[in-house]
């Protein structure tokens, strides 16, 4: 086996082997999450609108089975349906197919849609806290005692449409919200009232019990009722290893490299083999050159050995870019070399002359030096960009999430009341958040400038969000107050 193979085949043994080690998965949710993933059978519920007088009844049933789900709600007027595959609006004599029943407004219990999905995707942990799950498009939010939804969030859809759950109720061993409220862009858009509730489980997973979590014993008060709840395991997620395979991957190419340069020699012989017989780009008139009794010639200021056989003979050279072609009549076969260069020498006073039997080492050195200057300073940091590529975006991506969801909580938390000017700084995981409050350069009377900027942990920043809000609308007054009348205009 040529040592330059046996090389190759080590280090990709051993990069094969680092990067196929197990991947371990993420661990199990909370009582509510595990609930709803297991849950198989049938839920009915009445759901009414509590903004609006009068409220249409709207009768809803959610079905989830091993390989699908659908929620159907049926009012005097439309029905909306959704499923794994999307949803459809009926009504008015017209159907309308929404790919985002939660985006769309379709369906009323966004718990529904949130057990369904649920179902056919495990909640996985996006925080430290154990607070905030995903499962899907979907984003849940836990309370402070991990026990039930108080927040969903859709982010598939642009719109920012959320939901928020209350008042939850435990049917048949299965957490369900009877009050729900649905906002778009964090202003509330429709809240409801859920009850009529009836839970029918499969018959093959009717006997599932719930996942054993932290309760508080009805009988027992204060803190000696809590049971304490086992904590998840926490596993290290393995990543793939970007940055070992690169350097390996240098590496081979440094060794490739070596070999092809120790092995010159034989890949010129290889090449030369190649075209000795084929007469295309040689030129179609040769030179007429001396061959010494050592074989060995002169072309272009550069000594060739072509062998004995060419002394006292008329030798025809013949050129092209890489090789010199060298045959004689009396000779049978030609001899074909590969060309040498050689620079310029330029020296002050009189011309001389060099013959040169290619490149010195100097220029050998020089070579090699700018080739190794363009994999270190080109070829491994595209590598590594390369590598991180990924979860470079992800960053990015949960930063200007982040920014905005901020500006949006100031811009809401801004609208009443007094606006006090300053700048908090405050940490959300690895990102450091920084709201910068003051008074609005556009000169009108009463407005602020909202200035939010999300830095990683050096301190670079990743997300810049700007906004600016009109004059604070006035706190409402206490009940039983009667507000002051405003100031009507004069003159």
């Amino acid at each position: 086996m040529r040592p330059g193979f046996a090389f190759s085949a080590i280090l990709c043994a051993i990069a094969c082997g680092n990067a196929s080690g197990p991947t371990l998965g993420a661990p199990e949710g909370y009582a509510i999450l595990d609930n709803a993933h297991a849950f198989r059978g049938r839920i009915t519920y009445v759901v009414h609108r509590t903004d609006i007088l009068p409220a249409p009844r709207i009768a809803g049933t959610l079905t989830i089975g091993n390989t699908f789900w659908s929620v159907d709600e049926r009012s005097p007027d439309t029905i909306a349906t959704a499923d794994n595959k999307g949803g459809s609006l009926q009504g008015g004599g017209l159907s309308t197919g929404v790919d985002d029943p939660l985006a769309a407004g379709a369906i009323a219990n966004g718990w529904a849609i949130a057990m369904g999905t649920l179902s056919a995707f495990p909640a996985t942990r996006i925080s430290a806290g154990n607070a905030i799950w995903r499962s899907a498009a979907l984003r849940l939010y836990l309370d402070d005692q991990l026990e039930n939804v108080v927040g969903l969030a859709d982010t598939a859809a642009s719109s920012n449409v959320t939901f928020a759950f209350d008042d939850w109720m435990d049917v048949a061993g299965v957490k369900l919200p009877q009050r729900a409220m649905r906002m778009r862009a964090g202003v509330p858009e429709a809240s409801y009232s859920i009850e009529g509730y009836s839970v029918m489980r499969a018959a093959v997973l009717a006997a599932l019990p719930a996942a054993p979590h932290a309760k508080k014993q009805p009988e027992i008060s204060g803190n000696s009722g809590i049971v304490a709840a086992q904590p998840p395991i926490e596993l290290q997620r393995i990543s793939f290893p970007w940055r070992f395979l690169s350097s390996l991957f240098g590496l081979l190419l440094l060794a490739v490299f070596i070999v092809a340069w120790t092995r010159r020699e034989a890949i010129v012989e290889v090449l030369r083999g190649r075209v000795q017989a084929d007469p295309r780009g040689w030129q179609s008139r040769g030179v007429s050159l001396f061959v010494t009794s050592d074989g060995r010639l002169w072309f272009d200021g550069a000594e060739y050995k072509v062998g004995a056989q060419f002394y006292g003979r008329q030798a025809v050279v013949q050129s092209s870019p890489l090789f010199l072609r060298i045959g004689a009549r009396e000779v049978p076969r030609a001899v074909v070399v590969a060309r040498k260069f050689r620079l310029p020498a330029l020296r002050s006073g009189k011309a001389w002359r060099t013959r040169s039997a290619g490149f010195s080492l100097i220029e050998n050195v020089v070579a090699i030096g700018l080739f190794a200057a363009v994999i270190v300073g080109a070829v491994y940091p595209t590598l590594a960009v390369m590598a991180n590529g990924d979860r470079i975006a992800h960053v990015h991506d949960d930063a200007v999430r982040l920014a905005a969801n901020t500006l949006n909580d100031e811009e809401i938390a801004s609208a009443y009341g007094t606006v006090s000017d300053g700048s908090v700084r405050t940490r959300e995981g690895e990102f450091t958040v920084v709201v910068t409050v003051e008074s609005s350069q556009t000169g009108l009377d009463g407005a602020h400038d909202i200035d939010v900027v999300v830095e990683d942990a050096k301190g670079q920043s990743l997300a810049h969000a700007i906004s600016t809000v009109g004059p604070a609308v006035p706190a409402p007054p206490p009940p039983g107050q009667t507000p002051n009348p405003s100031p009507g205009p004069t003159g």
